[in-house]
């Protein structure tokens, strides 16, 4: 896990695909990239999932990330009015189109997905954005199980 503080308007972290990372004793490697906010930020500064070869569609992209905190698990996650990280259009992304999806940093939430996916941090404009940045190992089908359960009721 790493901490990062953004502690000055206009930090951004440009486009780019996270390393997986090796577990020395089983040899495993990660799958999915973990995110936890720590801080609000009333604008600027949210993570956006960019389209590309990799990671290009909004099914392949929902099936393996999830934004909770704020909101309900799985969807939509509101915390403040006319506020979502659901799918959301955006100035750019690595294919010319709109985002996948655009979450923006509020403290106690987090976001899981692929490592596969292109994304940004976007510009800061409230501060500090403090996160803790972190890997998981998940089993895709335990996820999808798990997420079944949920909206079965």
């Amino acid at each position: 896990m790493r901490f990062l503080d953004y502690a000055f308007e206009g930090g951004v972290l440009p486009a780019h695909i996270d390393l997986r990372r090796h577990d020395p004793v089983s040899g495993r490697a990660s799958t999915h990239t973990l995110i936890l906010y720590l801080s609000d930020c009333d604008e600027g500064g949210e993570t956006a999932i960019l389209r590309s070869d990799l990671c290009n569609s909004l099914h392949e992209f929902d099936g393996g990330a999830r934004s909770w905190g704020g909101g309900t698990n799985g969807g939509p996650s509101a915390s403040k009015e006319g506020e979502t990280s659901e799918v959301a259009g955006g100035p750019r992304d690595g294919k010319g189109g709109a985002p996948l999806a655009v979450v923006a940093p509020r403290r106690g939430r987090l976001f899981v997905f692929p490592h596969r996916c292109l994304h940004e941090g976007r510009r800061t404009v409230s501060v500090p954005k403090v996160l803790l940045r972190g890997e998981c190992y998940m089993n895709p089908t335990a996820v999808t199980l798990q997420l079944a359960r949920t909206h079965a009721g």
